[in-house]
């Protein structure tokens, strides 16, 4: 460990001959003041360059007892390598002393500094719910300093300047002007002030490279150009040199698992893909970067959403709570989320999807991101615009007049709409105040070895090769699903609104229709109960008895009811389907069928009663003409005669 390293190294280099021999009389006062100048400047090379590589290699986040050791680093800062302690009116020793204490001062900023930047990841490892506002730092004034000691200083800058400050780009990446141009700059100091072959200063020329590869890939993606000027000459991100070593396999993942989301480069994707699967078919333990490799070939390549919930099942069913870093604890709730939200976009992806099915996953993300405390916004993204599409489908051309069949489901998108809409702007303003990366690898993958003049150098980067999210793309988007929340809105209050005007006319339409239909029943009856009275009247005049008339009078009576029956049938739309017509009116069919038939039944009787007394007349009426025509015989008979 590096900070071991640090602490040992002050116990021997100020305990060291050459600082124990200091003297501080006045004649030899100046040679001293050079001599511990010369002795301070080579520790602090020493120093610095431990220091430097200990933010390089990632102790800050892997070592268990850091907090612990850094402490015990600032508490070796002290005045116990004071020259002669004993004598204050020492004018040479207070000299020399002044000179140390100032460059214990320069030391102390600096550990300050990381510690700075162990809190900022610590409180991110934490995962609380709130944002943090800001960091306020008082710088101490290091003013004033001993000229020998500019040399220290210019070293503690640079620790903060750019190996504090890349730290915080990689562990907080962002896609915006003001973070591009503070990475240019970093890049542009590197490259032409004289470190030579420092071995410090080439890590940290490939780590800011690398950094800014990722932003300009990030802008190719979105289809942004981004120019600027250095020293008055006008470039464009992407055509100067962005050529590093250090970090070659993570730029070589980051290129290819990226391009593959635009088709490209497929092919030599599929060499990665395959070894990682092969992992996955014989069931061997698994990389993060092997799931994350096999989901992204499902999705953008092979396109089987299946597979893409296999790999997610897996990953969730594979990870086991252990002692570990708190780096990797985080690496691993970020990535259960990462995960969780590949399942969701598979099974909207999947054919037949149904809002259920997709309600019932977010219901389960939300409870995952209670849990981790991880709160990403995609899944509220994607449902988001999932029910969009839902909604385009309800309110097409071809569906207006379906929209009161389909007002209780419209009804119940726009209420979810809204709700996750919400929840979107919530969680997106927490991901771009924490600097949000979706997916991330365990230290132990973050770290690339190399070996410089056969001394093994860690090479940590947190962000690996997982591309910043350009926040300002995905504002746009949710500004966007938030106008067509609006005009859904405004769409349903309008069809609501003509719907119900076409129900207000549809019931006044059904009221005249009851009208008319009543006139026409009420006209029935009163022409039934004319033609029922001049028809009696008739009756009377032709029949030879009161029963002949009565029975009449029933007979025709009771066609007038059937009459009436089928009149109001006819005024009922129920008459042209039979499933419609109610029971009770079914019964009152049923009982004048058998009253009809019942009726001509009994009546035969009467019917060949009236034969029988029609051929009695029709004989006493032959009879009577034959009577008459002898009777006019026999008279003309006796008027010859005489």
């Amino acid at each position: 460990m590096y900070l071991d390293t640090l602490i040992n190294t002050f116990d021997t280099s100020f305990q060291s001959s050459e600082f124990q021999n200091l003297q501080h009389d006045e004649a030899n006062l100046d040679e001293s003041l050079l001599a511990l100048s010369q002795h301070l400047g080579d520790f602090s090379n020493a120093f610095y360059r431990d220091l430097n590589l200990s933010v390089i290699s990632g102790e800050y986040v892997n070592h268990p007892a850091f907090d612990e050791k850094l402490n015990l680093l600032t508490s070796k800062l002290s005045v116990n390598y004071l020259v002669d302690q004993q004598t204050v009116e020492d004018l040479g020793a207070n000299r020399l002393n002044d000179l140390i204490i100032s460059c214990i001062k320069i030391y102390k900023s600096s550990i300050d500094q990381y510690r700075y930047l162990y809190t900022k990841v610590q409180r991110e490892f934490i995962a609380s719910d709130g944002i943090h506002s800001f960091d306020a730092i008082k710088n101490e004034s290091l003013s004033s300093l001993h000229p020998s000691l500019h040399g220290v200083l210019g070293l503690a800058k640079d620790f903060h300047s750019t190996n504090i400050a890349l730290a915080i780009n990689d562990h907080y990446p962002a896609v915006n002007q003001d973070r591009l141009r503070q990475l240019i700059l970093i890049r542009e100091d590197l490259r032409h002030r004289s470190y030579g072959s420092d071995l410090v200063f080439r890590i940290l020329l490939d780590k800011c490279t690398f950094l800014l590869r990722k932003l300009h890939f990030r802008y190719k993606l979105n289809k942004v150009k981004y120019q600027y000027m250095v020293d008055f000459v006008e470039r464009e991100l992407g055509t100067e040199d962005l050529v590093q070593d250090c970090f070659e396999g993570f730029d070589n993942i980051t290129e290819i698992h990226y391009d593959v989301d635009s088709g490209e480069r497929i092919q030599e994707f599929s060499h990665y893909y395959h070894i990682s699967n092969g992992k996955y078919s014989k069931n061997e333990v698994l990389t993060y970067s092997d799931f994350h490799c096999i989901a992204k070939y499902q999705k953008h390549a092979n396109f089987n959403w299946n597979k893409v919930i296999g790999i997610c099942d897996r990953f969730n069913d594979g990870i086991v709570d252990t002692t570990e870093s708190a780096f990797n604890k985080r690496a691993r709730e970020i990535t259960l989320n990462y995960f969780a939200n590949n399942r969701l976009s598979a099974k909207i992806n999947v054919p037949n999807a149904t809002i259920d099915v997709i309600l019932n996953e977010i219901t389960e993300i939300d409870f995952l991101q209670r849990e981790t405390k991880v709160h990403n916004y995609f899944p509220y993204l994607k449902v988001c615009n999932y029910i969009v599409r839902e909604l385009d489908v309800l309110f097409s051309t071809g569906k207006k007049n379906e929209y009161a069949d389909n007002f209780e489901k419209i009804k119940r998108l726009l209420s979810q709409l809204k709700e996750y809409e919400i929840i979107l702007r919530d969680k997106f303003r927490w991901c771009e105040e924490h600097s949000f990366l979706p997916f991330q690898l365990p230290y132990e993958e973050c770290v690339r070895t190399i070996t410089v003049n056969e001394e093994p150098i860690s090479v940590f980067l947190a962000s690996s090769f997982v591309l910043p999210i350009n926040y300002l793309s995905v504002q746009k988007e949710i500004a966007e699903i938030s106008t067509q929340l609006r005009d859904y809105e405004t769409m349903s209050k309008f069809q609501s609104s003509i719907s119900d005007d076409l129900s207000q006319i549809k019931n006044i339409k059904d009221t005249i229709d009851k009208t008319d239909k009543r006139h026409i029943e009420i006209l029935s009856v009163f022409a039934a109960i004319v033609l029922f009275v001049s028809s009696n009247i008739q009756v009377f005049t032709r029949t030879e008895t009161v029963a002949q008339a009565l029975r009449f009078m029933l007979v025709f009576g009771y066609v007038l009811v059937l009459f009436i029956v089928l009149i109001w049938l006819i005024t009922r739309e129920t008459v042209f389907s039979l499933k419609k017509i109610p029971w009770i009116h079914r019964i009152i069919l049923i009982l004048l069928s058998v009253a009809t038939a019942a009726s001509f039944h009994l009546s035969s009787d009467v019917f060949e009663d009236g034969k029988d007394r029609s051929a009695i007349k029709k004989d006493s009426l032959s009879r009577v003409y034959i009577d008459s025509l002898i009777q006019v015989r026999v008279n003309k008979a006796l008027k010859e005669r005489k």
